[in-house]
């Protein structure tokens, strides 16, 4: 409780009582004169000039000073009376005050509770988006139809490692013999139109994209590709996919990938022997390696 600062009705109270003092001190100290004037008046009325008989009225024999008497005491009663009120009343005001503030402190920790609540809610919401989205994981696959009289493809594979399906995923790529390494700070390249055909991405399922070359390689620059050379020209593959999480939310990946060669089909592309590259390709298990670029690799989440 904090220290009262305003302390009227005390010192009004004590102005009260002070004039009541002064009032019991006046009516006392005038009633030796009405017994003085009966004294005279008894006197004047007898004719004795004598003294030998004074009739002496106290003031407690006077109707009239009793009354006023009984009067100053009613009205010391009421003053204390109300005196006793005013502090039970300034009681029940400070705990009223007291009450209010523990309301007032009840609802703010009830208001914190409740933003805290939902900020929590928020946070598990999100994590548990999270969680369970669709996350699409590209993997470089084949580079088929190695050849001058086709037109390159390279193939790779998306995968939805999330838990719940993706929709609507689209993709759109292009291949490029261009400088290896890469320049620092190098621009992603300007892709063609993305296809018009939309696909689900089912959650752990494997789904097979391509890139087409948008012209047919020389057998000098498909020779160049098989060498991959380590500082020099190189087949480089540039991709990006668009795709939506079950939550509603657009997502996208961009890859870019490199071709390191196949010494051992130098030879053959040299001869010409395009066929032979093509049954060894078809063979079970056939697998080709690829080197993901120092850039280009990243998504909507960084």
């Amino acid at each position: 409780m904090g220290q009262r600062v305003k302390r009227f009705p005390d010192i009004f109270l004590g102005a009260l009582l002070a004039v009541a003092i002064f009032a019991i001190g006046f009516v006392f100290g005038s009633l030796p004169h009405s017994g003085s004037s009966a004294q005279n008046e008894s006197a004047a009325k007898t004719g004795n000039t004598s003294n030998t008989h004074i009739e002496q009225k106290n003031w407690w024999n006077d109707p009239v000073a009793n009354f006023t008497l009984g009067l100053v005491f009613v009205g010391l009663f009421q003053v204390g009376l109300f005196y006793v009120q005013l502090r039970f009343i300034r009681e029940s005001l400070d705990d009223a005050k007291i009450a209010a503030d523990a309301a007032k402190q009840s609802a703010d920790a009830a208001k914190l509770q409740a933003e805290t609540a939902r900020d929590t809610l928020k946070t598990m919401q999100d994590t548990a988006e999270r969680q369970l989205r669709a996350y699409l994981i590209v993997a470089p696959s084949l580079l088929i139809r190695i050849s001058p009289n086709e037109k390159l493809q390279f193939v790779f594979t998306q995968i939805n490692s999330g838990d719940t399906p993706g929709f609507n995923a689209t993709h759109s790529g292009v291949m490029l013999l261009t400088d290896h390494p890469l320049p620092e700070n190098s621009p992603f390249p300007e892709l063609p139109p993305e296809r018009p055909s939309r696909t689900g991405l089912a959650p752990k399922l494997p789904f097979n994209g391509s890139i087409v070359a948008t012209r047919q390689f020389t057998q000098d620059e498909l020779i160049t590709i098989l060498e991959g050379q380590t500082v020099g020209k190189r087949l480089y593959f540039f991709g990006h996919i668009d795709y939506t999480d079950a939550f509603g939310k657009e997502h996208w990946n961009r890859f870019c990938y490199s071709f390191p060669g196949r010494h051992d089909w130098i030879l053959l592309a040299q001869q010409g022997r395009w066929a032979d590259i093509a049954a060894i390709q078809a063979q079970p298990g056939f697998q080709m390696l690829f080197e993901a670029a120092n850039q280009h690799n990243t998504t909507d989440q960084g």
